[in-house]
């Protein structure tokens, strides 16, 4: 049970409630951005409003106002009059549920099944109860049906029946259903057809015909009046067992209504009017009324507002940015366990970004807006993607944050096309940054390609060389000043998150670690093994495209767990074998505890969880076979002792591969423990060492997780061949000079 969750954990899949998460905070992040395209519309056309009209409703206009075009606007006022009546015009639809009346049919006729068969009194009365009918009758209801005849209870039983469809077909109704609809007196109800031809009929009905089961009882006392004749003493019974019986069956169709309601708003024309060209909106001295402020608005519209078709247009293309950015990121980001993680970094740098652009327009450039895209930290967004995560990932967001700059107002293709090129640039310099250093000089390239980026976009525009000369210098200093933020940034980010970024990996693999040098004063064989695998995980990630920097710190560390107790693991044996003195039971407990003892150092010190990965799953579940042979070789020569030698308690604890590094590592670990044993290595030997090595991981289901194919596994052995046949290649034996040559 523990791997199982284990493997759910570092699966990389996104559970049900990040799916939840995510996809609230998508939609949040697109009602987001609609509403900040709304807000800065509005920010200009207040702008527009108090810079150039500044007229309001009860003020004396200060000058003419005529209109230079013709204006054609609606009229909200009046077309929201219109559009209220046609709504309330509608009626509630109600339905009568065929489903709900043939249950209580059903169970009517259950309890007639039961009464009219010839079995012992005492057994109907069990088999009532043990069916739960017995809920349907009360007080003494049930022994006063079972004295009748069984022609009185089959007569009983089909009055109800016609009661019951009777009161179905006029309608229950409960209060709730009538309150969701606002209490209407009168309803659409509709109800199925009991016609050949079957359908659905409609009809207008009073609210107050329907039936509530608080009326139920009035209206049985009044229809068993009526067949009092025939009724008889049944009419007590009857009244009791229908009354159990029924149920509301008539309940509110919200959908249909509003349906309904929607389609008779989109039936309603908007009202219409018109200002001439050259009409006279406002004359001197005059009082603005609320026809004049409307048409002074009107004219404003024509310039910077957007119609209802173009707000939704614009929510809908900003929603398809969206969706198709995130599925290419579910695409593009690495399946690990930090997968949510890099989509919520995703999702909040895209949301700090379109944060600081709402922030730059409303407060800095409200009068000169098209050109706030130049200040814009667009790289530092990329930068920082493309270290943490990956060049595609920043690529997207990149391309995303382009496609949402179509929320500024009077932006020009250039200028979105500006934005897209920076994050490009950015993505690029940086992809093959090794030192903390080429932050600093990736920064000094990317504001000096920004500037001519922006000097091609001013030449566009036609603005002048003095403009052209104040940008260029402050977009130089922004992006500078962007640029260097993730030299602070990023630090701060690997530390919160624990992040494997490149620079971090490489720091890893230097002799500064503590951990490394101890490792090379303790355990000199495993030190000199651990480099030995970090060299063939390395180059086999290399060929199959995972991340080789991962593979190479995580085969670094993998054995760190046998810094402590050194002299039981072979390669630093030097003599006797601890081994010996101990039994196997207790050897493999030895053997199996540096794995435990390594993930614990591993978290003391701070690996990121990738590393701390490959060092738990670096043996997975596999057989510890030479102590497992051992153990039955002893339990053979102790046969009188008994017991069974079971293969789980000389297996690893752990989980196998879930990554294609751990897995990686997990192959160099063998081939390269195995590699040490051979006997005048060729490349033939080695070779079919690594493909039975190989077959043993794959019968043992060790690779299952970790998404390597036999493409992949070809690939690697290709590289293992390579290095190892390198590390043993066969030298030539130089002979002894003769004793004359010497001279």
């Amino acid at each position: 049970m523990p791997m199982k969750k284990s493997q759910k954990n570092r699966s990389g899949r996104v559970s049900l409630k990040h799916r939840v998460i995510l996809t609230v905070l998508t939609v949040l992040c697109v009602a987001g951005i609609s509403a900040v395209d709304i807000l800065l519309h509005k920010r200009l056309s207040d702008v527009i409003d108090k810079t150039v009209l500044g007229y309001r409703v009860g003020e004396l206009a200060t000058k003419d106002v005529a209109a230079d075009e013709t204006v054609y606007y609606i009229d909200t006022t009046a077309t929201a009059k219109l559009q209220e009546a046609a709504s309330q015009a509608v009626l509630p639809v109600f339905r009568i549920s065929l489903t709900r009346s043939l249950d209580s049919l059903d169970t009517l006729d259950q309890i007639r099944t039961v009464m009219l068969e010839e079995i012992p009194t005492l057994e109907k009365v069990e088999r009532i109860n043990e069916a739960g009918l017995d809920t349907y009758f009360t007080g003494d209801s049930l022994q006063v049906v079972l004295s009748y005849e069984a022609q009185e209870r089959a007569y009983l039983f089909s009055y109800i029946e016609e009661v019951l469809i009777q009161i179905y077909e006029k309608g229950i109704c409960a209060d709730a259903e009538l309150a969701a609809a606002d209490d209407p007196e009168v309803i659409s109800l509709l109800q199925v057809s009991t016609s050949v031809d079957g359908g659905t009929i409609e009809s207008e009905v009073p609210s107050g015909d329907l039936l509530t089961l608080d009326t139920l009882g009035g209206y049985l006392d009044r229809l068993f009046l009526q067949d009092q004749a025939h009724l008889g003493e049944f009419k007590d019974t009857a009244l009791t067992m229908v009354t159990a019986l029924a149920e509301n069956n008539v309940i509110y169709d919200s959908i249909t209504t509003e349906r309904r309601r929607l389609s008779a708003l989109q039936g309603i024309d908007p009202v219409m009017k018109t200002i001439e060209e050259g009409e006279l909106i406002l004359k001197e001295g005059f009082v603005i009324t609320e026809d004049d402020y409307e048409r002074i608005r009107a004219l404003e519209q024509v310039a910077v507002s957007q119609s209802s078709y173009e707000i939704i247009g614009r929510i809908l293309y900003y929603a398809a940015s969206v969706l198709i950015a995130a599925w290419l990121l579910l695409k593009n980001i690495p399946h690990t366990h930090r997968r949510v993680q890099y989509l919520y970094m995703c999702l909040t740098f895209t949301i700090i970004y379109l944060g600081v652009c709402t922030l730059l327009i409303f407060q800095v450039f409200a009068l000169e807006i098209e050109y706030v895209v130049f200040f814009l930290p667009v790289i530092l967004f990329s930068m920082l993607l493309t270290i943490i995560i990956n060049r595609n990932t920043s690529l997207i967001v990149t391309g995303l944050l382009a496609a949402l700059s179509m929320a500024i107002p009077d932006i020009a293709l250039i200028e979105t096309l500006y934005i897209l090129a920076l994050g490009l640039i950015g993505s690029y310099i940086i992809q093959n940054a090794r030192r903390r250093l080429d932050l600093v000089i990736g920064a000094l390239i990317v504001s000096a390609l920004s500037v001519l980026l922006m000097f091609l976009s001013m030449i566009i525009m036609n603005l002048k060389i003095e403009e052209i000369l104040t940008y260029s210098i402050f977009t130089f200093s922004v992006n500078l000043i962007a640029g260097l933020l993730v030299s602070i940034f990023l630090p701060i980010l690997e530390h919160i998150f624990n992040l494997p970024t490149t620079f971090r990996l490489i720091e890893l693999t230097t002799m500064n670690s503590k951990t490394l040098k101890r490792m090379a004063v303790m355990a000199r064989g495993t030190y000199s093994h651990s480099v030995a695998v970090a060299d063939l995980a390395e180059s086999a990630c290399e060929s199959i495209g995972a991340n080789h920097l991962i593979a190479r710190v995580g085969a670094y560390y993998h054995d760190i767990g046998k810094i402590d107790q050194p002299e039981y693991f072979i390669e630093n044996q030097t003599g006797d074998n601890k081994h010996d003195e101990i039994k196997p039971s207790l050897s493999v407990v030895v053997i199996k505890s540096h794995v435990k003892l390594g993930i614990e150092k591993a978290k003391a010190i701070g690996l990121p969880q990738e590393i701390i990965d490959i060092v738990a799953q670096h043996h997975g579940s596999d057989l510890i076979s030479y102590f497992y042979r051992e153990a039955l070789i002893n339990s053979d020569k102790d046969k009188d002792k008994g017991g069974r030698i079971a293969p789980e308690d000389f297996s690893y604890n752990g989980t196998p591969p879930m990554t294609r590094e751990a897995g990686v590592v997990m192959l160099a670990d063998s081939v390269d423990a195995a590699s040490r044993t051979l006997k005048q290595p060729t490349t033939s030997k080695i070779e079919k060492l690594i493909w039975k090595i190989f077959m043993d991981k794959i019968e043992h289901r060790q690779l299952v997780h970790c998404d390597l194919s036999l493409h992949d596994l070809e690939k690697i052995k290709n590289s293992f061949i390579i290095i190892l046949a390198g590390r043993y290649h066969t030298r030539i034996e130089y002979p002894d000079l003769p004793e004359e040559a010497k001279k």
